[in-house]
């Protein structure tokens, strides 16, 4: 059985901390995503999210086809969750590996390694995205991430060259004790120096002394070993679909 916005929630894992981060940034009334549990036996055991075309499930589903008839009703564009939910065969290409950071690591602090403010939102768009601060995009990312940055609830960090933002790396969801890692990128000109490594470093650094447990999430192709050499291994897989 599949009940909209139900009185409890299920926040379990990588998607648990995403869904946990918006409902503390925004609360049930705010209209900008559905949420649905998934029960057993009249016990949630799972909880459906989706923001934007974007759906995440957490938590678990003893009737598979039940919730791959409820997702095929609502619709989506993206769906993140474990590979037997997907309502189509998932491939490599779709795995995406989630990584945690081993707390009993030890990171030295990095000063050229700086807090980013408000002021340097723009900034991080241009860098993350390649494109100019204008239009729709740009404007929903800006009202979003600096709501949940005034309210604790994402943050990031950078190195600057003559001023200018030339690698980044940010929190996308953090609620009082978990964090994800995301939006890591450094300028091309400026690759292959070690920055990313700096400041993904430097922001776990951070989160591990508040004692946050600290994830992120990486294609099974990409650059995996940058992340195993600052202290972080793969705790689990989850699977990417596009319409």
């Amino acid at each position: 059985m599949i009940l909209y916005n139900p009185s409890e929630n299920i926040f379990e894992g990588y998607n648990g901390v995403f869904i946990k981060n918006m409902l503390l940034a925004y609360g049930t009334e705010s209209g900008l995503f559905d949420l649905w549990g998934i029960f057993n036996d009249d016990k949630q055991t799972g909880t459906i999210f989706r923001m934007d075309g974007t759906v995440r499930i957490c938590g678990k589903c003893e009737n598979l086809d039940e919730v791959r008839a409820f997702l095929a009703t609502i619709g989506y564009q993206y769906i993140f969750a474990d590979r037997e939910i997907l309502c189509e065969p998932a491939n490599e290409n779709q795995e995406i590996l989630i990584m945690q950071y081993d707390k009993d690591r030890q990171i030295s602090e990095n000063p050229s390694v700086l807090l980013l403010q408000h002021e340097d939102l723009r900034s991080i768009y241009t860098l993350v995205f390649g494109k100019k601060c204008d239009g729709n995009d740009f404007s929903v990312w800006y009202s979003d991430v600096s709501h949940r940055m005034r309210h604790g609830l994402l943050r990031a960090y950078g190195i600057k060259q003559n001023d200018t933002l030339v690698s980044v790396s940010m929190t996308v969801a953090e609620t009082e004790n978990e964090a994800v890692i995301g939006c890591v990128t450094t300028d091309t000109k400026y690759r292959n120096l070690g920055l990313a490594s700096a400041v993904v470093s430097e922001l776990t650094r951070q989160l591990a002394n508040e004692k946050k447990s600290v994830t992120l999430a990486v294609n099974s192709n990409s650059n995996v070993g940058l992340y195993c050499r600052i202290g972080f291994f793969v705790t689990a897989r989850l699977y990417q679909m596009q319409l």
